[in-house]
């Protein structure tokens, strides 16, 4: 099964098509014979994270700025503006063809960190792959004393007697997009909205996006999701060459501290046996959770001796149904379709999303409603490593069941039967009790409830569950305020920075982009400001 233009397709998927495609648009750029032996800070990571944090150093005029990419420089667009929507679905969820796709940790307890979780290496990461959602962390979640006062205030209130940074970034999405975030984006999604709020009795929106659409000359839809790629170029920075540059196929292993502080990092270039270093006053880990984790730990080990576990390893709990109902069970004027938010509050913990789109069939839509909510930082969620006397070393995490998770995976059940239920009464619809599978023991995965449902002959919900790992918000590893200060230096290895969700100390629900871009922002500024003190 795939989507095609927003339609639900029965087909044999394209397999060599597919990777003809990514053979020719995946050239490895090996950046100049003789990179940089030195530079004033280096970026490890090209994605989300690294390329917004390394344009804003440049917006700020630090330009001696080496951006450091294990992966390498593929099409340098979304895989949704690149590729139809079936191809794209297909590739997500089979991370086998993509060959970018790269698991560089063991885990302890699958189905959870296993099967389909993995990073996405290469020039822009994961931001090439997303869909867009923006959603800032709630209130309940920020007023936890766990978040540093200064950063809440800059994220929310001002930045330095100007706006927050969630508004300021913001702003700049609606700008870079031409409209809100949350706008309707066609007459069917102001339908579904209705529907959802009038059946539900609950305030329902559109999720906010931070996408650009366009339509296709054959009268189809494609869209991107945005990616700090276009920043970073248009304020001078580069793919190869010298400084400001980003150089793919450049795997860190290691940081490089001398008497205790960061003096560069150690590196190794594909296709080559050696290591190389490049000096630098100032490394910001911009990585994944799992390789930005395994280097503070590699780095304090120079320190204040080895740490062999972070705990607090975090990601959402997702579960949710899919369902084809016939559009005849409908009395709106528009056909209800597009993406939906209900937002929870501080007792649920927990946003639904509602997805309908078109099936094959011109008399049927599938609905994929699903809720996402927090998970805790707990120290039986941990990462821990094989410390040995050489880089990189070797990563593993491990995953304990607690009673907050079971409560969460409870409440999300009830909450998506309430809505399941609302919703066949709006229809008129036979109320059959959703069936959940176990969480915690591979329970039915999204692929296989989506088919499921497009295969079946009557109404009738098909639930499935993310192992964890698996919705690709992971983090919590090394928290602002704990591990680092509330600039994101590691306590124990001045000049060494972290940004991502790695550095949240509490999740909350909303997916973590938006304040991953905030944060990004805030952590470049207080570099800014500290080579300044220095000069």
């Amino acid at each position: 099964m795939g989507r095609v233009n927003g339609l639900v397709e029965r087909r044999e998927f394209e397999y060599i098509n597919f990777i003809d495609y990514f053979n020719k648009t995946m050239q490895s750029i090996k950046g100049e014979d003789n990179p940089p032996k030195g530079t004033t800070v280096v970026v490890v990571g090209a994605g989300l994270s690294g390329l917004e944090l390394a344009a804003e150093l440049l917006k700020a005029g630090v330009e001696d700025v080496v951006v450091l990419e294990a992966g390498q420089e593929k099409a340098l667009e979304h895989t949704n503006s690149q590729l139809n929507p079936n191809e794209s679905f297909h590739f997500w969820q089979t991370p086998e063809l993509d060959p970018a796709f790269h698991r560089p940790w063991f885990t302890d307890s699958p189905p959870h960190y296993s099967g389909v979780v993995g990073l996405r290496r290469g020039v822009g990461g994961r931001s090439l792959y997303w869909r867009g959602v923006i959603l800032q962390i709630e209130d309940w979640a920020l007023a936890d004393p766990v978040w540093p006062t200064a950063v809440r205030e800059d994220l929310v209130t001002g930045w330095h007697g100007g706006t927050g940074l969630y508004d300021e970034i913001e702003r700049d999405l609606s700008n870079w997009i031409g409209g809100p975030l949350d706008a309707v984006r066609e007459p069917g999604e102001e339908a579904l909205v209705d529907l959802l709020s009038q059946a539900c009795s609950v305030q329902s929106t559109p999720v906010p996006l931070a996408r650009q659409r366009w339509r296709t000359e054959s009268g189809g839809e494609r869209w991107r999701a945005y990616s700090p790629i276009a920043r970073w170029i248009s304020a001078g920075g580069h793919i190869g060459g010298n400084p400001p540059c980003v150089l793919p196929n450049c795997e860190v292993t290691d940081v490089h501290v001398v008497n205790g502080r960061v003096r560069g990092v150690v590196f190794c270039r594909q296709g080559r046996k050696t290591d190389e270093r490049i000096d630098c006053a100032v490394v910001v880990l911009a990585g994944a959770t799992m390789e930005n984790t395994r280097l503070v730990a590699q780095a304090v080990a120079k320190t204040s001796g080895k740490r062999t576990s972070f705990t607090g390893l975090t990601d959402h709990i997702r579960q949710g149904f899919v369902v084809k109902i016939p559009i005849s069970k409908l009395s709106t004027d528009f056909t209800p379709v597009g993406f939906a938010l209900i937002r929870g509050n501080s007792q649920t913990k927990t946003n639904t999303f509602i997805e309908v789109e078109p099936t094959a069939s011109p008399n049927h839509l599938l609905w994929d409603v699903w809720s996402i909510g927090e998970q805790r930082r707990l120290e039986c969620n941990q990462v821990w490593f094989s410390a040995t006397s050489t880089a990189p070393w070797e990563v593993r995490v491990s995953v304990g069941r607690s009673p907050s998770d079971d409560a969460m995976v409870t409440s999300q059940r009830e909450e998506l039967q309430q809505v399941w239920t609302n919703l066949t009464e709006a229809m008129g619809i036979t109320n059959k009790a959703l069936e959940f599978e176990s969480f915690w023991y591979g329970a039915k995965s999204f692929g296989t409830a989506y088919n499921q449902a497009v295969e079946a002959a009557v109404v009738a919900p098909i639930t499935y569950c993310c192992p964890l790992g698996s919705v690709d918000h992971d983090g919590g590893t090394t928290p602002l305020g704990e591990v680092t200060n509330e600039h994101g230096e590691i306590l124990e290895v001045p000049g060494l920075f972290v940004v991502g969700p790695c550095t949240f100390p509490r999740a909350g629900a909303a997916n973590p982009s938006f304040t991953t871009l905030a944060l990004a922002r805030r952590t470049a500024r207080k570099i800014v400001e500290s080579l300044l003190a220095v000069a």
